[in-house]
């Protein structure tokens, strides 16, 4: 189950609250303000390179071949970002969002009288493309539990769930669609990963590097949906 469900994450898609991660230039945003909480890791020469290359490329090569202006606008691009840190920070933290994705469900337990159902795990997440200073931007959630494993349905019930999705071969069509509700909890930029950038002209701009980030998001709504019918078929609501 859990390989076909990371093969279905693939196929993610987004359904938005206010923070479209499906946005490249959000996705960069919140690498910005992720950088706040450990921003005093930052090499600052490192981090202004970053953020000079990134946000403003036709003054980097401008100044590029010039160590002198090169450094000013380092230096400036760094106080740039030192500013922006925490607003951004503010901006997206507690902030709501949706992911639309696609799960199965299995064969009905008559015991339990309910179907398995194939939702993410806590080592499960989404991914996300920025455009310059963020490579990836993946979300976990800090909150996955049992309680949305199972699709409870009475056996009558059940069963034509299952004849309704059977075509003329008998093959059951067992794909649903999974709707998460999350407020971001947690932003976390790799710093690491910034502070390795570096420029020399005789390296042709080599050791230049997006970073990436790490969303925290706290699950408060979960719905199932019969991607048939487009019919909300099950809730599961989370502290």
């Amino acid at each position: 189950m859990k390989k076909l469900f990371f093969a279905i994450l693939a196929l993610v898609s987004i359904v938005f609250a206010d923070v479209n991660f499906d946005n490249p230039n959000v996705v960069d945003e919140i690498g910005i303000g992720g950088t706040y909480p450990n921003f005093k890791l930052l090499d600052p020469h490192a981090a202004g390179l970053w953020f000079l290359r990134a946000e403003y490329p036709a003054k980097w090569d401008r100044v590029k071949d010039d160590e002198f202006e090169q450094h000013d606008a380092i230096q400036s691009a760094f106080k740039t970002l030192k500013s922006l840190a925490k607003p951004k920070y503010d901006e997206y933290i507690n902030q709501k969002s949706s992911i639309l994705t696609g799960i199965r469900f299995g064969r009905y337990d008559f015991k339990s009288h309910s179907f398995p159902l194939d939702v993410i795990g806590k080592n499960s997440f989404f991914k996300f493309d920025g455009k310059r200073l963020i490579s990836t931007l993946k979300v976990y959630f800090d909150n996955t539990g049992d309680e949305e494993k199972k699709l409870y349905m009475p056996v009558k019930e059940a069963k034509t769930f299952v004849e309704q999705r059977k075509n003329s071969d008998g093959w059951v069509d067992r794909e649903l669609d999974a709707k998460y509700y999350f407020r971001i909890k947690k932003i976390k930029t790799n710093i690491n990963k910034i502070n390795e950038n570096e420029y020399t002209p005789d390296t042709w701009g080599q050791g230049y590097e997006p970073s990436d980030v790490t969303v925290i998001g706290h699950i408060y709504k979960i719905e199932i949906i019969d991607p048939k019918t487009n019919k909300v078929i099950a809730t599961f609501n989370k502290k």
